[in-house]
């Protein structure tokens, strides 16, 4: 028999009364969410996966058991973010325009079959040997994927080299020795020759574009990987600089390696730059040692950045070169203005007290060299950009991505349609007018794979810039695969879906070569409304 003091028949009795009439009770408003945590590549449960979910202000997670079991409780009701994360394993990419990784509680709401799976990472193993079959150690390794470059570490003594976590996908692997540094070849008296090796792509090729391409598996290691080094000749590269200044004796060299794998769906080239310096002599000569075979671009530019030249390419190969001239230029200011060739183009307006990303610009990006500018935009519309280099540039405005692009420029007398501008001879005194129109196309489509269309694909659009493919926009398509890229200027595109499982895309452009089969080339033409239907690999890569 139960027995109740007074104040607990009191509550009892208001308990029942409340239930009686209908008065609202107090019941506990925390949801919760439990699931379990597996290997994509076996489906094996995950020890000690780490869930968490991002809430507004507070996340909460937990760690899952030998079952692969995870709960999470006390959760106030509402929209969350879901990420998940275990060593040796590749985390689900998360895109902030796709749902994929979105959960919705309600209050007191709990979820019990939250089941989520992560990628294992591959790997890629062998040895560095040199002509002769010998083993070589102290080369760097790296595996080069859409995604960029994965480091490897040094090769040991027995010259064994292995590069871990990578995520599924298409690798190149190169072996690079350390650099010798400017230096002319040894003169050794004892009838042997000093050997110089190249960085070298697996199995033995001295461009990316003819190297091997390795598939990675998840979970699955390639073993046998063996790179031959190329063995290179020793060449010079010796020219002169003119233009140099009274009262300037340093001038530094700025080298850069230029790699263009070609692209079969269209012919264009992209430029990837690896920068060095050297020195020039007082006279305005120079000589350069040791580089590897392939294009470069060269440059000279003053201690005091004054002055610099226009890039010069050069092609090193088996011989040396001569004669090469680099003529020093006086950095420039450019004074213009912005005109309007529609409504829509017209210059936005800054709103009071705006931060400077707020505020309308007009910035020039190098075509070939990292250099770049920027000028905010006055109110009538005029600008000034200083001590710019002479290179060619791709030239953009802030409000582009609501409409506006470059149409047509003029510099000086010069009349010059899109948006590059040549300033490799100088500016010339002359001012900048640029004229802005918002008459662009877009492109639309779905997404399909061998199972139907691909929800969630990510879709990928180059431009292309004076002989150059930019770096990539990327969306996310809908539930449906469908997609569609709107405030797109007039010029030529490629645009593909990525591989399954593909979160970065940086470094695409080094690797169109992969997708050749299924890249779709568009020109886009004012006021263009194109459909483009997609394929996506039916390999997860």
């Amino acid at each position: 028999m139960r027995i109740l003091n007074g104040k607990g028949q009191l509550a009892w009795l208001f308990f029942i009364a409340a239930a009686a009439i209908g008065l609202p009770q107090q019941t506990d408003s925390r949801a919760g969410v439990s699931g379990r945590v597996t290997n994509s590549a076996t489906g094996a449960p995950i020890l000690h996966a780490h869930v968490t979910l991002w809430g507004e202000q507070q996340r909460y997670g937990a760690l899952t058991g030998a079952d692969g079991k995870f709960s999470i409780a006390q959760l106030p009701g509402g929209q969350y973010s879901i990420s998940v994360d275990a060593p040796g394993f590749q985390s689900p990419p998360i895109f902030w325009d796709a749902p994929t990784n979105r959960l919705v509680l309600r209050p007191a709401e709990h979820k019990d079959d939250l089941n989520l799976t992560l990628t294992p990472f591959g790997a890629i193993s062998g040895r560095v040997i040199d002509a002769e079959g010998l083993h070589l150690q102290g080369m760097a390794i790296s595996a080069l994927s859409v995604e960029g470059v994965t480091e490897g570490g040094p090769s040991d003594p027995d010259g064994q080299y292995r590069i871990s976590n990578l995520p599924p996908g298409k690798y190149r692997v190169q072996a690079a020795p350390g650099s010798s540094g400017n230096l002319a070849p040894e003169i050794r008296s004892d009838g042997t020759t000093e050997v110089h090796y190249a960085p070298t792509y697996y199995p033995s090729s001295l461009t990316m574009e003819s190297a091997g391409p390795l598939d990675v598996s998840p979970g699955a290691e390639r073993t046998g990987i063996d790179i031959r080094l190329v063995r290179a000749p020793i060449v010079a590269v010796q020219g002169t600089v003119s233009g140099i200044p009274a009262g300037e004796p340093n001038i530094s060299l700025i080298l850069a390696r230029k790699i263009e794998p070609p692209l079969a769906a269209g012919g264009k080239s992209f430029r990837r730059m690896f920068a060095d310096q050297r020195r020039v002599n007082p006279d305005g000569s120079f000589v350069i040692w040791r580089l590897d075979p392939g294009s470069y671009l060269l440059r000279a530019q003053s201690y005091r950045e004054g002055w610099a030249s226009p890039p010069v390419e050069i092609v090193v190969g088996g011989k040396d070169i001569g004669g090469v001239s680099l003529r020093l230029i006086a950095l420039s200011d450019i004074s213009g203005k912005i005109l309007s060739d529609d409504r829509g183009a017209l210059l936005p307006p800054t709103p009071p007290n705006a931060s400077l990303a707020e505020t309308p610009q007009i910035s020039l990006q190098g075509r070939t060299t990292n250099s770049s500018y920027f000028s905010v935009i006055a109110a009538d519309g005029s600008f000034h950009l200083t001590k710019v280099r002479p290179e060619q540039y791709s030239v953009y405005l802030s409000w582009g991505a609501w409409g506006a692009y470059v149409k047509s420029m003029r510099l000086g007398s010069t009349d010059i349609e899109g948006s590059i501008l040549d300033l490799r001879d100088g500016v010339g005194g002359g001012a900048l007018i640029v004229t802005a129109s918002s008459v662009q196309g877009q492109i639309s489509g779905v997404v399909r794979n061998a199972a139907g269309p691909a929800a969630y694909a990510r879709i990928a659009l180059l431009s292309e810039k004076g002989g150059v493919w930019d770096n990539p926009a990327v969306l996310t398509a809908r539930s449906n695969g469908m997609y569609t890229f709107t405030n797109l200027a007039p010029g030529k595109f490629i645009i593909l879906a990525l591989d399954a499982g593909v979160a970065n895309a940086g470094a695409l452009r080094y690797h169109l070569q992969d997708y050749a089969d299924i890249i779709e080339s568009v020109e886009i033409h004012p006021g263009d409304r194109l459909t483009r239907n997609l394929r996506q690999h039916n390999k997860s890569k």
